[in-house]
């Protein structure tokens, strides 16, 4: 794949809003970063033939980035890979180190959650 994991990470954020797709702004909102940074990888990624652009709104103004079915296919391929990663890793702990690493992975989202409302105030 020609992706970084920056970049996988953009498709993902496409990704939840479906067909429907999303704009730069609601893009760097969900990532927290830069809408020039935005812009950019997006018109990367386009060239690379994972995203398009369509026009909508009321007044088609507004443009949305949609995935392509290239980048469908890729974020299938992705998700699978953090599917099989996990079950990997999981199938070779006991249900006690599982316990804990649930603990300790939901402290973590914890104070990344935490971190992000700061940033955001």
């Amino acid at each position: 794949m020609d992706l970084t994991v920056n970049e996988m990470h953009l498709l993902e954020s496409v990704e939840k809003n479906g067909d429907n797709g999303i704009t730069i702004s609601d893009i760097a909102e969900d990532l927290h970063i830069t809408l020039p940074s935005v812009t950019i990888a997006i018109n990367k990624l386009m060239k690379k033939g994972y995203v398009e652009k369509k026009r909508g709104g009321s007044d088609g103004r507004m443009v949305y980035v949609v995935l392509t079915r290239h980048g469908h296919r890729v974020n299938l391929v992705h998700h699978k890979f953090h599917e099989d990663m996990v079950s990997a890793v999981s199938g070779e702990l006991s249900e006690e180190e599982k316990d804990v690493l649930i603990i300790g992975m939901t402290k973590l989202n914890q104070f990344f959650q935490r971190k992000i409302v700061i940033m955001e105030e």
